[in-house]
């Protein structure tokens, strides 16, 4: 598999602690932190791995970081309601 070009991630803690990081992509951690916040999401660690594929996407690229976050959020709240 060819490496990811961004690996953008944001953390969340039950104490307060709250961490990101872009991983190249300027912005990207802070979509992720801001959709953890929105769905309480805590104790928990969400990484973005995306790979450029030779089209810039512009502002599309953020919408994808958040759809991605809010789905793997609301699919691990059903598991967990289970």
């Amino acid at each position: 598999m060819k490496k990811a070009s961004h690996l953008s991630w944001a953390i969340r803690l039950s104490d307060g602690t709250e961490l990101k990081n872009d991983g190249g992509e300027s912005g990207s951690g802070n979509c992720i932190l801001e959709v953890m916040r929105n769905m309480n999401a805590v104790n928990c660690l969400i990484l973005v791995a995306r790979w450029y594929g030779g089209k810039h996407l512009g502002g599309l690229r953020f919408r994808i970081y958040r759809n991605s976050t809010k789905e793997l959020l609301t699919e691990f709240s059903s598991v967990m309601k289970e």
